[in-house]
């Protein structure tokens, strides 16, 4: 936890900046803070996100003055200088900044092309990285005009997928593992020198925004997916090495079925509004029901190896069994097809 510092709360418009605001907790990030009197600075990667969150704030009544929105593709250099010129202009200090922006992309290992690999880190990690590095001086700047209130925050949304590895996720997770560290790291670092700007971590379980829009992915589109992934010069054995496009399919309709609960997106707006708001910040937030947080927990206190083995060897060994049952049922069920079909012609 941070010091504890005079003031309840920053004084109206204090400049925050939130990345990945077209759509989901950025854009009701953007919403709330601006509607608790912040000058919010909300960064849209399309103009069809600008026009949406230029008409939900009218809608609510929000002062336009009170959220100053702006193209930004988070991947991109000059976008995070033009920023950085845009706050430094308007406000010189910048109380807060909300690295959002973010895309979920999932896949085995094996089928996760390095561009798909390389773009998930670009987004998730290193636009975090690249807008912290050009507003840190801003965010200095605000604790040093202000000594006696709260400290300037950057607040990083990661993920639990942050602190669990998990199939087919990893890229997310990967990535999310990457922010975690480097936000521990920065966060030291800037103790270390006496700078007054906090770190702090969100890490919410699903949340129902577009990011998990994947999981709604047909098995039949994810059979295709899976194949366009691979290595071409290698895609017909790992094909094979998985057991067919029978078995790949089977699989992935498994998996359709056992689909995470996905919770209300305002239990993380919520969370990120008070890391924001509240005079102090926590080091780390997870934002899940107590189920999630329970298995998280055994996740990082229980034997990896055992983890490994009671939750994934065991049920890979059971998907196998019933696989191969259900094969068996099909090739017998064939076998009685082409008899009766035969018995029949034979009767004619």
């Amino acid at each position: 936890m941070g010091n504890l510092w005079s003031s309840p709360s920053p004084p109206p418009g204090s400049a925050v900046v939130v990345t990945g605001c077209d759509t989901g907790f950025g854009h009701q990030t953007a919403l709330s803070l601006a509607k608790d009197g912040f000058r919010v600075y909300a960064g849209c990667l399309t103009d069809k996100g600008i026009k949406s969150l230029t008409d939900a704030a009218a809608s609510r009544g929000i002062d336009e003055k009170s959220i100053v929105t702006f193209k930004l593709d988070v991947t991109k250099e000059e976008d995070a200088k033009r920023c950085w010129e845009l706050v430094d202009k308007e406000e010189g200090g910048l109380y807060a900044l909300v690295n959002n922006a973010g895309i979920g992309d999932g896949g085995f290992f094996e089928s996760m092309e390095m561009g798909r690999f390389e773009q998930v880190f670009q987004v998730n990690t290193f636009g975090a990285v690249r807008m912290s590095r050009w507003l840190l001086p801003s965010l200095r700047k605000y604790s040093k005009q202000n000594p006696t209130l709260p400290p300037s925050r950057i607040v990083n949304i990661t993920s639990a997928a942050g602190r669990i590895g998990a199939p087919a996720m990893s890229a997310y997770c990967g990535s999310k593992f990457a922010l975690e560290a480097i936000s521990d790291c920065l966060r030291r670092e800037l103790k270390l020198q006496g700078h007054r700007v906090d770190v702090a971590v969100i890490e919410p379980f699903f949340a129902k925004t577009p990011i998990v829009d994947i999981l709604d992915t047909s098995p039949e589109a994810l059979v295709e997916k899976f194949k366009d992934g691979l290595i071409p010069e290698l895609r017909d054995q790992v094909v094979e090495d998985y057991g067919g496009e029978d078995c790949v399919l089977w699989n992935a309709q498994r998996m359709a079925e056992q689909r995470p609960p996905i919770m209300d997106p305002k239990h993380v707006v919520n969370t990120i509004t008070s890391q924001v708001k509240n005079p102090t910040t926590c080091e780390r937030t997870v934002v899940g029901n107590v189920l999630e947080k329970s298995v998280l927990w055994a996740f990082e206190n229980l034997s990896e190896r055992w983890i490994d083995w009671a939750l994934f060897e065991l049920e890979g060994k059971r998907r196998q069994t019933q696989w191969r049952a259900e094969l068996e049922e099909r090739e017998k069920a064939a076998a009685q097809t082409v008899a009766s079909a035969v018995k029949t012609a034979m009767l004619n």
